[in-house]
């Protein structure tokens, strides 16, 4: 694949900044997983955060596609976070 037809992969699926959690929150979230209650995670973790609904499509893009983890900020509201990359075979 070129790079090109990488980034039209990774830009196929919507991907958008859900912003942060308070840490009380991200507690409750670890507990309800730990609890392997995943339904409830993914509800409390999705009602609670503040996203600004950045294209996080642009931040993958803009990374190497390695498979490793990356560090980002979120260009428009200034979150922060990490992200796995996608790994492509050659």
């Amino acid at each position: 694949m070129t790079r090109e037809e990488q980034e039209a992969h990774v830009r196929s699926q919507e991907r958008r900044c859900r912003g942060a959690l308070s840490a009380e929150d991200r507690a409750i979230v670890n507990q309800l997983m730990i609890d392997d209650n995943m339904e409830a995670a993914k509800l409390h973790d999705a009602h609670n955060r503040k996203g600004c609904g950045a294209d996080f499509s642009d931040v993958v893009c803009a990374g190497p596609f390695d498979g490793e983890l990356h560090a980002y900020v979120c260009p428009q509201c200034g979150v922060e976070g990490a992200y796995i990359a996608p790994k492509f075979e050659d």
